[in-house]
Order: structure tokens, then C-alpha cells, then sequence
């Protein structure tokens, strides 16, 4: 809110499950994915790290000056389940 009128908007991407070297062994756990893709993402594949880059490029952007303080969530429909 304070850095607002600086021009400071101070927003985030937050993703869900997202494939990466890092998070593969959490992916591979028996029941894990099935949970995940079967119950809690409606969109039924894990996140890519290219999936993230349009709201990045979004909020980087003109086009999201209006937005501040403002947390999108790249989840596949995480969060309305």
C-alpha cells in the first residue's frame, strides 16, 4: 500500500504443484499423484514452469498497474476445489 504512489505495486505468482528437478521425488510418492491430479487439481496435469510465465510477464507488464498488493494464483484450480 505505502509504495503504491511510487509506483511500486508489489505483486506475486503463487504456483501449485509445479514439475521441477527439485519437487520430482514429492511427484513420484506412492498415491501422491493420483491425489493430486485425481482429487485436488481440476485441471488434471501438474504445472510446468513455463505455465507460470504469462502471469509473470503480466505483472511485469503496463497491462497490471491497476493491480496492487495482489497474489495470483497459477494453481490449475487448486484453490476453488
Amino acid at each position: 500500500y505505502e509504495w503504491a504512489s511510487k509506483g511500486i505495486n508489489v505483486n506475486a505468482v503463487a504456483p501449485c504443484v509445479t514439475e521441477t528437478p527439485t519437487r520430482r521425488k514429492l511427484l513420484e510418492r506412492p498415491g501422491y499423484k493420483e491425489w493430486v491430479l485425481g482429487e485436488m487439481l481440476p485441471i488434471r496435469r501438474w504445472a510446468q514452469p513455463e505455465d507460470l510465465v504469462g502471469a509473470t510477464l503480466f505483472l511485469c507488464s503496463s497491462m497490471s498497474d491497476m493491480l496492487v498488493g495482489h497474489v495470483m494464483m497459477v494453481d490449475g484450480g487448486w484453490t476453488i476445489h
